[in-house]
């Protein structure tokens, strides 16, 4: 499979490259700075097309599937975490972590508040629904982000460098959040991260290397 990168090249990924990961566990992904990690992700989150090869996502082919059906599985069966956040400003916690809601098949609106809630709550952050983006911490600004991935139960979580604007405490109070909501919500979780401390808190480790993931061979 051949995927494009910003720098105008080409990641190759090894025919047959399975990111197995199972319900309720996580990966983190490591390598050098520029081998390809978040284009994988990108990859396995429909937002990047392979310009040669086939990819499968969660037992279906997906390889060739049209904008609005990717964008249709996007928000059914995955959450997203980005390093900066990605919340909207001029939205309230709460507002922010329903976004997901307001764009994927409908729920009734009681239903979804109940829902937000509970992740807020899971991620330690009950009360904090009516404060905006800039009334946080960026800690608490990562955990909103972590609530709003999971809104929706998603099948797969991804987490690009999701500590990596944060402190070292901060950080691993937000990856604890990230991992408890996920085996809470049985949602498998794939991590992009150059910290070694992130990647060990996670269940599994792989490095991407030469178009392919390296797991470490058991001792």
């Amino acid at each position: 499979m051949h995927v494009p990168l910003r720098s105008g090249g080409v990641l190759t990924l090894g025919s047959g490259l399975d990111v197995d990961v199972a319900p309720g566990r996580s990966l983190a992904v490591v390598g050098r700075s520029g081998c390809g990690k978040t284009t994988l992700l990108a990859t396995l989150g429909l937002l990047r097309t392979p310009s040669a090869g086939r990819l499968w996502l969660m037992g279906e082919e997906v390889t060739a599937i049209s904008d609005a059906r990717a964008a249709r599985l996007r928000n059914a069966r995955i959450g997203f975490v980005f390093q900066d956040y990605s919340l909207v400003a001029h939205l309230s916690v709460l507002e922010n972590v329903l976004l997901p809601v307001e764009y994927g098949a409908r729920m009734r609106r009681r239903e979804a508040r109940l829902a937000a809630s509970a992740q807020l709550e899971a991620v330690g952050l009950a009360g904090f629904e009516r404060r905006r983006p800039r009334q946080l911490s960026g800690g608490e600004q990562q955990r909103v982000a972590v609530a709003r991935a999971l809104v929706r139960r998603p099948q797969l979580v991804l987490a690009d460098e999701p500590t990596g604007a944060l402190d070292t405490s901060t950080g691993e109070n937000v990856m604890a959040h990230l991992l408890a909501a996920c085996r809470l919500s049985d949602a498998a979780a794939v991590v992009v991260t150059h910290d070694d401390a992130v990647a060990s808190a996670l269940d599994e480790r792989a490095e991407l290397r030469d178009g392919a993931l390296h797991r470490p061979v058991p001792a």
